[in-house]
């Protein structure tokens, strides 16, 4: 009985382990909302009033030229607000929202309906080598209702567009 009590136990506090990333501080930049975390930073950038970019990076060192976006556009108009629990960068379409005790980020619409949320402690970074070359492999898990449809990874011409129930493996 004391041992299927241990493993309750350890299986409750099991998503306290996989949340590394606590939040010290956040500062407000001209075009973004930076947060510092134990396990790095965390950088939110509007890209437009509709498009948001999260960066997250363990290292302090920035790489020295950007690859995905080259013709950085001016940044849109954005406001950072902070409550008890969460800090909050608002666009004039989107505000996202970083729970500061989950370390989990919510994409909500104008009308406050959240239509992204990240699964909390799924964002991990974890150090590996490419020929010989450092990095990092990424991970991130995000909430999907139970009758959401999932399209992508157009390579396979398998006739299956919903890929909800499908396994990929690669």
């Amino acid at each position: 009985m004391r041992q299927t009590g241990t493993v309750i136990l350890i299986l409750a506090l099991l998503p306290l382990f996989g949340v590394a990333q606590e939040y010290k501080s956040y500062s407000v930049r001209k075009d973004r909302l930076v947060i510092l975390l134990s396990g790095g930073e965390l950088d939110i950038v509007p890209l437009t009033a509709k498009a948001v970019r999260v960066i997250w990076s363990r290292e302090k060192a920035k790489p020295d030229s950007e690859l995905i976006l080259i013709n950085k556009p001016p940044a849109p108009a954005f406001h950072c607000s902070e409550r008890a629990s969460a800090l909050l960068l608002s666009t004039g379409a989107v505000t996202v929202s970083f729970d500061k005790a989950t370390g989990a980020i919510d994409y909500q619409d104008v009308s406050g309906r959240v239509f992204l949320r990240e699964k909390a402690g799924s964002r991990k970074l974890r150090p590996d080598s490419v020929m010989g070359e450092p990095c990092f492999v990424a991970e991130q898990s995000f909430e999907s209702p139970g009758d959401e449809y999932l399209f992508g990874l157009g390579q396979f011409q398998d006739g299956n567009f919903n890929l909800r129930t499908e396994y990929r493996r690669f």
